[in-house]
């Protein structure tokens, strides 16, 4: 049958909409309640007020029956206000789950928790332990014990969780800072803030302060765009050394007071932030590999209803390269929402999600710390290739060996090189793909501007192909159609090593491209790929394509119900096209190639 409940209702007993729930009977009748202790959820609620009292006590009269935990909701001054009940006993003292409320029933309202309470009831329900962290065994180990603790990383790959746990082990008190959201227009009120926050820390210690985002609040003092933000500096860099020069304020905080700050941008903050005794351990909570991947996903799917596998978990984390912890946790959510939209269109009895559901999240639910360039797996095999088997054979040795897992390609950024490379390393094995190269890899000096953008881009580049940072399991394939004017220095050894010209197709090649594009095509059994082959001799590939795809629009012009595209669809587009790949251009490219000593 159909239920209906209030939205307060479905809160309190923590369903909703759609959910499937089962009633049961009571043995015996509840009992009746001689004391009913409510708590709002707000602090300023008036408890002491009578009025509020009666409005509660006729609320719960009303209702009858109740139960710890159950919300109310209650309007009060003109405005709603949340109730929690938040426990129950009898005339005798003994507390109950559940029971009924009569007019002999008493109702005291208590004051909302004092900080010290709350954090007590936060640890009850659900805090953060180290125990909840995976894939971060090693960062966790360097947290103790710091003075100050700067976490740097992609987002998404638990900074502000570690924070979160080591606050949780330590027991310590926790003031989280944003960086952004601290910054006032008003002089002085930033400073004032930051140093509200220091001496808070310090009258509850041990403290721990968790500044996110801090190279919004503390960026290069040289680079700084007013003046706020050097005296907001100079102030965190004051209180972090523990020197107060108010009178009665603290004054050595290095032993009371941890400050661990995250960031995904360290080398904007200001360098004084990153000498000793201030930011003195430096983390770097970097993407994920398969192993932290796999312990990540043990971590979040042992909380939730699954048929997973051990096995598929770990198979799920070799597929999910380039994702970090929020990624994963994304994935999971939306593998969620994917298994309650089968259970309540197929009224499954067991909600629980399988490895079908956490497949078609990640379809949806892409790596973030890829996001900004291309990142997929092509569906292009090499049997999509018609022809230059040797061509083929040579990249298989020269990438596909040493690799097994692709990060498919970035185009082209004068400005954003190093950035691509070094979220190549962080995503390694990955490949860079550099097309028409010849765009940002022009040699030097060719600009009548001795420092064009260009050679800044081509001298990046060389140093970070061939540079102090090694490129380890990152390899760099580009193209181009004018080799003669890339810079000698990216052609040597150690930066691009194998050169390969691929020229066009020859007969066995063309036949093989017709092969393939004709299984995709409706034709007739006078089409001959051997033929066609023979015609289009000088044919690029891109060109022999091109071809199939014109023959069948031809098809489609004399005949809109065309079943199949015939052999004089194909000879008559032959007989309307032109050579692109003229004699002069083959000349020039085997001239190159005998120059260069390219393989062929």
């Amino acid at each position: 049958m159909e239920l209906g409940l209030s939205s307060v209702a479905l809160l309190s007993c923590g369903a909703r909409v759609g959910d499937r729930i089962s009633l049961s009977v009571l043995d015996d009748s509840p009992s009746v309640l001689d004391l009913i202790n409510v708590e709002p959820m707000a602090r300023n609620v008036d408890v002491g007020s009578e009025y509020l009292s009666i409005l509660v006590r006729e609320y719960l009269f009303d209702i009858a029956y109740v139960a710890i935990g159950m919300f109310l909701d209650i309007t009060y001054q003109g405005r709603p206000c949340r109730f929690t009940i938040k426990n129950i006993s009898l005339s005798d003292g003994d507390h109950v789950e559940f029971g009924l409320v009569s007019k002999k029933t008493k109702i005291k309202l208590t004051n909302i928790r004092n900080d010290d309470q709350e954090k007590d009831i936060e640890k009850g329900k659900k805090s953060t332990r180290y125990e909840d962290i995976g894939g971060l065994k090693e960062e966790v180990k360097s947290m103790k014990p710091p003075k100050g603790v700067l976490l740097y990383g992609p987002p998404g790959t638990g900074k502000t969780l570690i924070a979160r746990a080591v606050a949780s082990e330590t027991g310590a008190h926790s003031i989280v800072v944003n960086g952004a959201e601290i910054m006032s227009k008003f002089y002085g009120e930033t400073e004032s803030r930051i140093r509200n926050i220091f001496e808070e820390a310090a009258a509850k210690a041990p403290s721990i302060i968790f500044i996110d985002e801090i190279d919004a609040l503390c960026p290069k003092r040289d680079s700084a765009g007013s003046e706020v933000e050097k005296r907001v500096v100079a102030t965190l860099l004051t209180l972090m050394d523990g020197v107060d020069t108010k009178e009665g304020s603290m004054n050595n905080i290095s032993d009371k007071v941890v400050v661990i700050a995250a960031t995904n941008r360290p080398n904007s903050l200001d360098e004084a932030l990153r000498r000793p005794g201030r930011f003195d351990r430096e983390i770097e909570i970097g993407i994920p590999n398969p192993n932290d991947r796999f312990s990540i996903l043990l971590t979040i799917t042992k909380d939730i209803p699954s048929t997973l596998t051990e096995n598929q978990v770990r198979d799920l984390a070799n597929k999910t390269h380039g994702y970090v912890g929020a990624d994963l946790a994304a994935v999971c959510r939306e593998a969620g929402l994917i298994a309650i939209r089968r259970h309540v269109k197929l009224g499954e009895n067991d909600l629980a999600i399988g490895i079908s559901d956490m497949e078609e999240a990640l379809g949806v639910v892409k790596p973030s710390t890829m996001r900004e360039v291309m990142l997929e797996v092509p569906n292009v095999k090499w049997e999509d290739i018609g022809g230059q088997e040797e061509i083929k054979q040579k990249l298989k040795e020269s990438v596909e060996w040493p690799l097994k897992l692709f990060s498919k390609w970035v185009g082209e950024s004068e400005k954003a090189v190093h950035e691509v490379f070094r979220k190549a390393r962080a995503a390694s094995p990955s490949i860079i793909f550099f097309d028409e190269i010849d765009a940002i890899a022009v040699k030097r000096g060719s600009s009548s501007d001795s420092t064009s953008v260009a050679d800044r881009v081509l001298s990046q580049l060389l140093n970070e192909m061939d540079g102090v940072e090694p490129l380890v399991n990152v390899t760099v394939v580009a193209a181009t159609n004018r080799p003669d004017i890339i810079d000698g220095a990216l052609l040597r050894p150690g930066r691009i090593d194998c050169i390969l010209y691929v020229g066009p197709p020859d007969l066995a090649s063309r036949k093989a491209i017709f092969d393939i594009q004709i299984k995709k095509m409706s034709v007739d059994k006078d089409v001959s790929s051997a033929k066609l082959a023979e015609m289009t001799d000088g044919y690029s590939g891109a060109e022999v394509v091109a071809l199939c795809q014109e023959a069948a629009m031809e098809a489609m012009d004399e005949d809109i119900d065309a079943q199949k595209v015939e052999m004089r669809h194909f000879t008559k587009c032959h007989s309307k096209s032109k050579l692109r790949i003229t004699l002069e251009m083959l000349e020039f490219y085997k001239s190159f190639k005998e120059k260069s000593g390219l393989h062929e």
